[in-house]
C-alpha cells in the first residue's frame, strides 16, 4: 500500500500572513514540490479559489466507477481508495492504455479547511473534492 502526503501548510501561512501580496497567488516553481506534491497516480489538479476560501482537488480516474472508489477524512487527513472490481475474466486483452490498478494515498490538509465537510463528486473519471474553510477561518477582504 503506497501513501503519499501533501503538505498545504506552507502555502496557506503565506497567504494568511500576506505575504505573497494580494495579487501573487502563484506559488513559485522552486517551491512546489515543497507545497504540493501530489501522487504520480492518478493525475490531480489542485486549487483554491480567488479569496482562498476554498480549496479544489481533481483526480482524473477514467475507467473506474463510482462504487470502485472511496473517500474518507479524519482529523485534517483525505484518504482516497481505489479498489477495481476484476471484470476482465475470460476476456483476452489486446491492449491495456486505461489503468485500472489499486491505488491508496493520503492528503493532510490545512486545519483551516473542514475536511470532513468536503464535498464530493464523480462525473465523467474525474473525482472531484472541495473543502471550504471554517468560518472563522475565513479570508476576507478589509479594503
Amino acid at each position: 500500500m503506497n501513501h503519499y502526503f501533501t503538505h498545504f501548510d506552507s502555502l496557506f501561512k503565506g497567504l494568511h500572513d500576506n505575504a505573497w501580496g494580494v495579487d501573487d497567488y502563484v506559488v513559485p516553481a522552486e517551491r512546489k514540490a515543497e507545497v504540493c506534491s501530489m501522487p504520480n497516480f492518478p493525475h490531480s489538479n489542485v486549487w483554491m479559489s480567488e479569496d482562498t476560501n476554498s480549496l479544489i482537488m481533481e483526480f482524473a480516474l477514467a475507467g473506474y466507477n463510482k462504487d470502485e472508489i472511496s473517500v474518507t477524512a479524519n482529523n485534517g487527513v483525505v484518504t482516497v481508495s481505489i479498489d477495481p472490481s476484476d471484470t476482465d475474466e475470460g476476456v483476452i486483452s489486446v491492449h491495456r492504455g486505461i489503468s485500472r490498478r489499486k491505488a491508496n494515498f493520503s492528503l493532510n490538509i490545512d486545519k483551516a479547511f473542514n475536511a470532513k465537510k468536503a464535498e464530493t463528486s464523480f462525473e465523467d473519471g474525474i473525482l472531484r473534492l472541495l473543502m471550504k474553510k471554517d468560518k472563522e477561518c475565513e479570508s476576507i477582504k478589509l479594503m
